[in-house]
C-alpha cells in the first residue's frame, strides 16, 4: 500500500478515524501548507484540542 492510498482510505473514512482517536482529535486539513525555509505541505493534520 502506498502513502496516497493510504491517506486516500483515510480521508474516506474519517469520522471513524477520529473516532478511534478519541474525542480530543479535531481534524483541520490535508495537504496542508507549511512554510519555512521551503513549503512544506503535510499530508493530513490533526489537532489535539486538550494539548
Amino acid at each position: 500500500m502506498t502513502e496516497k492510498i493510504l491517506k486516500q482510505l483515510i480521508l474516506e473514512d474519517l469520522d471513524n478515524i477520529l473516532n478511534e482517536l478519541g474525542e480530543d482529535f479535531c481534524y483541520r486539513n490535508n495537504e496542508y501548507k507549511k512554510i519555512g525555509d521551503r513549503y512544506n505541505y503535510i499530508d493530513l493534520l490533526l489537532y489535539d484540542i486538550i494539548l
